[in-house]
């Protein structure tokens, strides 16, 4: 059996909005440029942490709304600056939730996040069967990263990103299961109407019999009448 999955980035929470003793980061032109035209679709936010602001963290929650034993795996193209903690994988039981936490590195050369592009991120998903570990079905979304200029966290308090990840049969199955079970329920009243005909013909089959039964009966009877009166005249 296969299967797809969906995965829906929602707005993050923050734990502290905090904002004394830190400079707010002017949008430019950079990794803030998508953040000010809202192109905010599949686009997590970093905060910057309040006591070392070259740090950036989010925590992404992940919600596994599958029957399914679901395994995530976070993946950043060419960046040693991102670290994820406790991993940058896991397993998540059917209808669970999973975390993990980003953290983001200034790099060297840079004096400022404004300074940096966006990040390339991609979220990679395997549906198994829990029993065998069998995969049934699999897919990845990508993201952009950045940190939102606006944001301070402390590191026990990171922002939160929530992940839904959401798992479906394709519609050609799906189409093909309904067509099944019409077909079964089709050849089911076909055979229930057949036995009911079946059913009539019997009756009325029994009931000609009987009726020739009992005109036999009545012309015996007459002609055992009329042999005993002619035998009454001799």
């Amino acid at each position: 059996m296969a299967a797809s999955v969906k995965t829906a980035f929602s707005d993050h929470d923050y734990h502290s909005d905090a904002t004394k003793n830190l400079d707010v980061v002017t949008a430019t032109e950079g990794m803030y440029v998508g953040l000010e035209r809202g192109e905010t679709r599949n686009f997590v936010k970093f905060a910057r942490e309040k006591k070392q602001p070259n740090l950036a963290r989010v925590k992404l929650s992940f919600f596994n709304n599958s029957k399914r034993l679901v395994e995530w795996v976070i993946k950043c193209a060419h960046n040693d600056n991102i670290q994820a903690y406790p991993k940058a994988s896991g397993l998540i039981k059917a209808f669970d939730t999973n975390e993990c936490t980003l953290i983001w590195q200034l790099p060297k050369p840079y004096n400022s996040w404004r300074e940096l592009s966006a990040l390339k991120m991609m979220l990679q998903i395997k549906l198994l069967v829990s029993e065998t570990g069998k995969i049934v079905g699999e897919a990845s979304s990508k993201f952009r990263a950045a940190v939102d200029p606006n944001a301070v966290c402390t590191a026990e308090e990171p922002p939160i990103h929530k992940v839904i990840l959401n798992s479906e049969l394709p519609d050609m199955i799906l189409r093909k299961e309904k067509s099944t079970i019409f077909t079964t329920k089709t050849d089911d009243v076909s055979r229930e109407i057949q036995t009911k005909i079946k059913d009539e013909n019997f009756l009325n089959d029994s009931q000609r019999i009987y009726w020739i039964l009992i005109l036999l009966l009545c012309l015996l009877f007459t002609f055992l009448l009329k042999i005993l009166s002619e035998n009454d005249e001799f």
